[in-house]
């Protein structure tokens, strides 16, 4: 007998804690509208407090035009965007999908699915959405109890988010319904007496750069969404950094490595270094390869720089300098290179110009270097511009001015290939030379060759002539 109550015990627990853990994910914020670059920047949030795997997982709709399959884990935040990452600016996507057709801004049924196929969570929009706005963008947002409209929070706490993990299921909407009066009212009684939580948020970009600050700051709100700029904070960077402070104003990090860094904050509301944090938060801090370079330079008349961001993120270059000959330019504040585009400086506002180019160096703002275009101004680019054409009568070089643009050289590119073309005009002279010697030296060779068969045969034929007498007479006297 108590071997079937542990069967069963076994079993229901099982079932239970299975049905516990699917109910761990719910939907967080929903951008049905897009964004103001266009509506069709939609993305779905989801949400978790434990870290849950969602190999096999699908968001649905209920006429099935979107069917989203989800992919790796969730702890924290879950954010699918529709088409390509650059639907949220700056925020890492944790997939991408196509959305079908798209969220109708009508409304739609969202379903979201475990693995094995069970329904763990639904919005049941098919009246309207009962939140957010077309017009001003604001995106319709779980706040722990209803969906409320509010500005836009990717991978962000909600404003008033409780983050309770089934009261967005219609499951739970509808049990709620059938619970008596007195119920309600001891509800409402146990919420009016509970004591606001403390919410830390992190506000920064989660697009880094390698040696590029990330500027970092945070918001500590309590009861009414009151700002708290006192207490003691815990700030882990991911890549072995840490530091504890109780300045709450914003500050700057340096990732040095790219990949992608746990960055994530520990909020004490005393000084007194308790245990337990008041509030906690996190975030993903994905660094890039800063891949800015001088990708061009002008001529005399302009001399342009030209910079180009390869990446596929924009690129703050504010309080960057270039530096040639002694020469600084500082870009100025809010200086941005977009992604896959190019920024071009004339030479009238850096003040360079034409043989700058051979020490031009782009410096961040941290004073490490960016860029050589020295490196890149090699002695090939050089050799390229000098004429192959020379005058052999008084052994200069025809004038170069033409080879080049706006007809103007430097002297020492002048002087370098005026060298060069006199090494090539020995070298020439002298190839010249050696074969003008070896085809003499062959045809001397040939000429004595013959000369010596000519007297070897003439010699033979005398030999037989007197041996048979046929070259004497015998004369009378």
């Amino acid at each position: 007998m108590s071997k079937k109550f542990i069967f069963v015990l076994v079993g229901i627990v099982f079932f239970f804690g299975f049905k516990f853990a699917s109910a761990e994910v719910i939907f967080n914020e929903i951008a049905w509208m897009g964004t103001s670059e266009s509506s069709a920047n939609e993305w779905i949030e989801l949400y978790s407090d434990n870290n849950v795997d969602l190999s096999g997982w699908t968001i649905v709709t209920d006429d099935d035009d979107i069917s989203i399959e989800l992919s790796g884990s969730i702890d924290g935040f879950y954010l699918v965007e529709r088409t390509d990452d650059t639907t949220v600016p700056n925020v890492v996507a944790n997939l991408i999908s196509t959305f079908g057709h798209g969220l109708s801004n009508n409304g739609e049924i969202l379903i979201l699915k475990n693995s094995s196929g069970n329904e763990v969570g639904r919005i049941d929009a098919s009246a309207g959405w009962s939140a957010g706005n077309s017009s001003t963008k604001e995106t319709m947002q779980w706040d722990g109890s209803s969906w409320i409209t509010a500005s836009p929070t990717p991978k962000a706490q909600n404003p008033e988010s409780g983050n309770d993990t089934n009261n967005n299921n219609e499951e739970d909407e509808n049990s709620d319904e059938d619970e008596d009066s007195s119920s309600d009212e001891s509800i409402t009684e146990t919420k009016s007496t509970t004591t606001p939580t403390i919410k830390a948020k992190i506000l920064t970009k989660t697009i880094a750069f390698v040696g590029l600050p990330l500027e970092i700051d945070n918001s500590i709100l309590r009861y009414s969404n009151e700002i708290i700029r006192c207490g003691r904070y815990f700030w882990n960077f991911g890549d072995g950094d840490s530091i504890e402070t109780t300045n709450p104003e914003k500050f700057f990090h340096t990732y040095f490595y790219p990949g992608e860094y746990v960055l994530s904050l520990d909020y004490y509301l005393s000084t007194s270094f308790p245990q337990i944090p008041d509030a906690k938060n996190k975030i993903i801090i994905k660094v890039m390869p800063l891949t800015v370079s001088i990708s061009k330079v002008g001529d005399v008349k302009d001399f342009f720089i030209e910079l180009t961001n390869n990446s596929n993120y924009e690129i703050d270059i504010s309080k960057w300098t270039l530096n040639a000959n002694g020469k600084t330019f500082v870009f100025p504040k809010n200086s941005v290179i977009m992604s896959k585009k190019q920024m071009t400086i004339s030479g009238k506002i850096t003040g360079f110009i034409l043989d700058d180019e051979k020490n031009l160096k782009l410096i961040s703002s941290t004073g490490d270097l960016v860029f050589d275009y020295s490196s890149s101004f090699s002695q090939n680019e050089i050799i390229a511009k000098i004429p192959t054409k020379i005058s052999t009568k008084n052994s200069t070089v025809e004038d170069e001015s033409k080879y080049f643009e706006n007809g103007e050289t430097s002297n020492e590119e002048q002087t370098l290939g005026n060298n060069l073309s006199a090494s090539a005009l020995l070298s020439d002279t002298k190839i010249k030379e050696t074969n003008n010697y070896l085809f003499f030296g062959i045809f001397g060779i040939l000429l004595v060759g013959v000369g010596i068969g000519v007297y070897l045969i003439r010699r033979k034929k005398i030999s037989t002539n007197i041996e048979d007498g046929s070259d004497f007479k015998i004369l009378d006297e």
